[in-house]
C-alpha cells in the first residue's frame, strides 16, 4: 500500500515536469520577430501553467490527512517530497523570470521597469545636454577668436588704405605744383619769344652759337 501510494506523486512529478519541458520548446519554436502581442500571450501561457503545477505541488507538501502525515515517515515518500519541493522552487524562479520578462514588453510609465527606463532616460538626457552647452561654448569660443582676428585684419586694411590715400593726395599736391611750375616756365618761354627775338633765334640755332663762341 506504501509503495503504491509513493508512486503515484512520481508519476505526478514526472508529469509536472514535461508539461513546462514541452512548453519550453513551443516558446524556443517561436519566431523571434513575431509581435510583442505574441510574445506576451505566450508568456502569460506559460505563467498559467507553471502556477497550476506550482499549486499541485503545494497541495502535495501540505497533506491535510492523517494518512499523509503518517505517509511522510517513509524515507521513499520523504525522499519524493524534497523533490517535489526543488522542483517547486525552480517554478517559482522561472515564474519570477517570466514575470519579470512580461513587464518588460508591458513598459508603461507607471510601472517599475518603466520608472527605471524614464530614469535612465532623463539621466541621458541631461548629460546630452551639458554635452551639448559645453560643445556650443567650445564653437562660441573659437568663433569669437575668428571674429577678432578678422577685425585685426579689417583695421589693418583700413589702416592701408588711408595711407594710400594720403599718398594719393600727396602726388596730387605735386603735380599741380608741377603743372603750375611748367605753367610759369611755359610764360616766361612765351615773354623771351615774344620780346627778345634775337635771343631766341640765337638759342634756337646751335651752330650759329657756335659761331658766336669763336
Amino acid at each position: 500500500m506504501t509503495l503504491m501510494t509513493g508512486q503515484q506523486p512520481s508519476d505526478q512529478v514526472t508529469a509536472g515536469t514535461t508539461e513546462p519541458s514541452e512548453q519550453s520548446f513551443s516558446i524556443m519554436d517561436v519566431d523571434p520577430g513575431a509581435g510583442d502581442s505574441l510574445k506576451v500571450a505566450k508568456k502569460e501561457e506559460e505563467i498559467q501553467l507553471l502556477l497550476g503545477e506550482v499549486k499541485t505541488l503545494a497541495e502535495n507538501l501540505n497533506p491535510e490527512t492523517h494518512d499523509m502525515r503518517r505517509k511522510l515517515l517513509d524515507p521513499a515518500i520523504n525522499a519524493l517530497f524534497v523533490l517535489m519541493k526543488k522542483e517547486l522552487g525552480k517554478k517559482e524562479a522561472k515564474i519570477k523570470q517570466l514575470t519579470e520578462e512580461l513587464e518588460a514588453v508591458n513598459f508603461t510609465p507607471s510601472s517599475l521597469t518603466g520608472k527605471r527606463l524614464l530614469a535612465k532616460c532623463r539621466s541621458l538626457q541631461h548629460e546630452n545636454e551639458e554635452l551639448g552647452k559645453r560643445l556650443c561654448q567650445g564653437r562660441v569660443a573659437q568663433y569669437e577668436l575668428e571674429i577678432a582676428m578678422q577685425k585685426k585684419l579689417i583695421d589693418e586694411l583700413k589702416g592701408n588704405i588711408k595711407e594710400s590715400d594720403q599718398l594719393i593726395v600727396n602726388l596730387d599736391e605735386e603735380v599741380e605744383t608741377l603743372q603750375s611750375r611748367v605753367f610759369n616756365l611755359q610764360a616766361h618761354v612765351d615773354y623771351c619769344e615774344k620780346n627778345h627775338p634775337a635771343i631766341t633765334s640765337i638759342e634756337s640755332d646751335p651752330l650759329d652759337n657756335t659761331m658766336l663762341e669763336e
